[in-house]
């Protein structure tokens, strides 16, 4: 129906989220490089706005120093933040979260062993066992190649 719905991010959950997937690229073996993926937020308008209003509410060299909590089932500072403010009446924009990953021809394996090489369009999931011979593959410690 056309709708978009969006996301409030604050400045530091935008910088949290860039780090989880930092992370998350990161636990890959081999680590997914920087250069194959980019983040993108795009703003959505509410009904009653014309034009996009950036965030006023800018991190502090403080708060980019601060760690933020990664792989926990606990909230991050950040989120805490942003939940207190939404309850003094400061609504953080809304965005759409675009993550685009390049295409490869190098499989990467997750910390759980499964395996996947990214298509033009999809991500090609496959087990050790499945795997096409002469693919550019390193096994995590421990695996043997079948």
């Amino acid at each position: 129906n056309g709708l978009i719905r969006g996301v409030n991010l604050s400045q530091n959950q935008k910088l949290h989220m860039r780090l989880a997937l930092e992370d998350l690229f990161a636990s890959f073996s081999p680590p997914v490089s920087k250069d194959l993926y980019k983040v993108s937020y795009i703003p959505v308008l509410y009904d009653d706005e014309d034009d996009y209003r950036p965030d006023t509410v800018l991190p502090t060299l403080q708060d980019i120093r601060r760690p933020h909590l990664l792989r926990s089932g606990n909230e991050c500072w950040c989120e805490m933040e942003a939940r207190a403010r939404k309850e003094k009446g400061l609504v953080h924009p809304l965005y759409v979260v675009t993550i685009r990953v390049e295409p490869g021809n190098q499989y990467f394996s997750t910390e759980d062993g499964k395996y996947y090489l990214r298509g033009q369009s999809s991500n090609l999931k496959h087990n050790l066992i499945s795997l096409p011979k002469k693919r550019n593959l390193i096994p995590r410690s421990g695996e043997h190649s079948a």
